[in-house]
């Protein structure tokens, strides 16, 4: 149960991710994607498992019926087994992403608590905002223009420095 559980949430969190998440995704054929996945998954392992794919599948029926008891554990082990497994493996091919704490605070200049709120609501803290609309994105693309622009005047300023010194 455990290793069937495993590789059919695997195998659908895979495609979640690599449809509806990466760039470039596939866009509008994200749903029939995640269905076709679903339907594979569960023609394969749904004989031998149920084809449960979710923790809320197992405990649901376990809390209101008080049934399966004695297998639940393997059920919701192998599924979060399978979804860190599949977000490692999605953070190893794709990177960290913007939304990560320690990419975030580090591009953004941001300390650990508001690094922490981007990762959890997708939002840059208000201090970084102007009109309320930006998105992580936007503050990423701003910070890149700030840099280059830094980047302009040191070099050019050093320039005019070493005119200035050459001409005296």
């Amino acid at each position: 149960i455990f290793g069937w559980e495993l590789v059919m949430t695997f195998t659908l969190i895979s495609c979640v991710y690599a449809c509806g998440v990466a760039k470039p995704g596939h866009g509008s054929h994200t749903p029939l994607a995640v269905g076709l996945a679903l339907l594979c998954c569960a023609g394969a392992g749904g004989q031998y498992t149920g084809a449960s794919l979710n923790p809320a599948r197992v405990i649901g029926p376990l809390t209101i019926f008080a049934c399966g008891k004695d297998v639940c554990w393997i059920y919701i082990l192998g599924q979060v087994a399978a979804a860190a497994l599949s977000c490692s493996v999605f953070a190893f091919v794709s990177g960290l992403g913007p939304l990560n704490p320690y990419t975030s605070s580090r591009t953004l200049h941001l300390e650990w608590h508001e690094a922490m709120f981007v990762w959890m609501t997708g939002s840059p803290p208000k201090r970084l905002r102007h009109t309320g609309r930006e998105n992580v994105n936007d503050m990423l693309l701003e910070e890149k223009k700030r840099r280059i622009a830094a980047k302009c005047a040191s070099s050019g300023s050093g320039a005019r420095a070493s005119g200035a010194l050459g001409g005296a």
